[in-house]
């Protein structure tokens, strides 16, 4: 009976070290994080297109279902563009369309982000909230994974305000 005891205190004793020791991640599995905030985006679009010589792939992530009556009255989104379709597995680095070294199997081109902005009859208003575009981007690099109808999207974009990452694993409507 006294090891039984000492058993279940034994027991007691490691399941509180090993529950204290977890350290719970407060950031959603999908979503982004810039200037130490984390932003849901629980939904992905997608659209593409290839034609003689110009193919695209653009994936949206969204904090709101833009099929559904939203009541939300703030939103957050970040929009990628890739020079290929259909999108293929494998890590891209940004690189702007118009240089001469870009390469669709491996850079992406544009990658946009609105936080908190003002949503209104079922559309953003694009000049509220925090706006990062093309034209401020540094470097970055976006992994894409897929497997059947399931895509995982890691990236890592700096921008000459700060640096968005984030990660997206879900089905992309569309694509």
């Amino acid at each position: 009976m006294k090891t039984k005891g000492l058993l279940f205190g034994l027991i007691a004793i490691v399941s509180t070290f090993t529950l204290g020791s977890c350290k719970k991640d407060n950031t959603p599995s999908n979503s982004f994080s810039y200037n130490s905030q984390s932003y849901e985006t629980l939904y992905a679009f997608g659209a593409g297109e290839s034609s003689g010589s110009a193919s695209y792939t653009d994936v949206t992530f969204l904090s709101y279902n833009p099929t559904l009556s939203a009541t939300t009255t703030k939103v957050s989104a970040g929009f990628i563009e890739f020079g290929s379709f259909p999108l293929a597995a494998g890590t891209y680095t940004y690189k702007a369309f118009d240089d001469p070294a870009f390469d669709a199997t491996k850079n992406f081109a544009d990658a946009d982000f609105g936080i908190n902005m003002n949503f209104k009859d079922g559309d953003y208003d694009d000049a509220s909230g925090t706006q990062l575009n093309e034209a401020d981007i540094t470097s970055g690099t976006i992994t894409v994974e897929k497997s059947g109808d399931v895509y995982t999207f890691t990236y890592n974009i700096t921008y000459k305000t700060g640096t968005v990452s984030g990660r997206y694993n879900g089905k992309v409507t569309g694509l």
